[in-house]
């Protein structure tokens, strides 16, 4: 007897006739309810990947978001220190000029020295490999939008555990490095799922926003405070004020000691 439609769809899915099946025989299900069970299953399993998928995206843009404004204040507190030093020295500077007027050799010398003990700007440290990692990611992320996508979950574990096996094999912590091993899910991941990509999907590069000072709007009027700085300026102050001092305190991190390091240009 010829299998049933139904049952040749149970079959491929690891179904067994009864007389062939070799658990409790109170377990065994016919191939109708087989394959019910087996879309329930497939519906709570997508589900629960959907919103562990969701959960991890969030975590995910939460650690960009965080790393994005930690290097923006690294950079933006860096080039305060610049600026204060080389004030320094420049106004030291202009009293060794004076000192040579007045022919005072003792106080150019020691003007000399104070130049010398000025604490330089210490040099920015070197990224770690976390760090080129999570960089590498979110721009791979952004030329690959079928990485957030729920219904893409399978791919993305696979995509997840190509990245854990290449990485453990070569260790990788360069950003050339990083970007080698997430060209190599890439081709793995079309590869695999090749159909996920015959539907005219096409990869968008991820925009980026500059933050040229010399492309920032003068403020008007020159008065130092948060009312006339750039927009940009004030979207960046809010973002280091929330993340360094979320509850307010009056000792922590303010709006103020923002403007304080701020390059008005003069």
């Amino acid at each position: 007897m010829e299998p049933t439609e139904i049952e040749q769809t149970a079959t491929s899915q690891g179904w067994r006739p009864q007389e062939e099946f070799k658990g409790d025989p109170a377990d065994w299900k016919s191939a109708e309810e087989f394959v019910e069970h087996g879309e329930k299953i497939h519906q709570v399993m997508k589900e629960r990947n959907g919103k562990l998928l969701d959960e991890m995206q969030d975590l995910k843009s939460q650690l960009s978001e965080q790393k994005a404004t930690m290097d923006s204040f690294v950079k933006f507190s860096k080039n305060a220190e610049e600026r204060a030093y080389n004030k320094a020295v420049s106004d030291l500077k202009g009293k060794q000029i004076e000192a040579v007027k007045d022919g005072d050799e003792a106080a150019y010398k020691a003007i000399d020295k104070e130049i010398d003990d000025l604490e330089k700007p210490q040099q920015t440290p070197q990224a770690n490999p976390a760090e080129i990692q999570m960089k590498v990611f979110n721009e791979w992320a952004g030329a690959n939008e079928w990485y957030g996508d729920v219904e893409n979950v399978e791919q993305i574990i696979f995509a997840d555990k190509v990245f854990d096996i290449l990485a453990a094999k070569t260790k990788p912590a360069t950003e050339a490095e990083f970007n080698k091993i997430f060209d190599a899910v890439t081709t793995k991941v079309k590869t695999k799922f090749s159909k996920l990509f015959e539907n005219g999907n096409r990869n968008k590069p991820a925009a980026v926003v500059g933050g040229d000072p010399s492309q920032q709007t003068k403020v008007n009027g020159g008065k130092s405070n948060y009312a006339n700085l750039p927009a940009e300026a004030k979207t960046q102050c809010d973002s280091f004020v929330k993340q360094f001092n979320p509850t307010g305190a009056k000792d922590g991190y303010s709006k103020e000691d923002y403007v304080k390091q701020y390059d008005w240009g003069v």
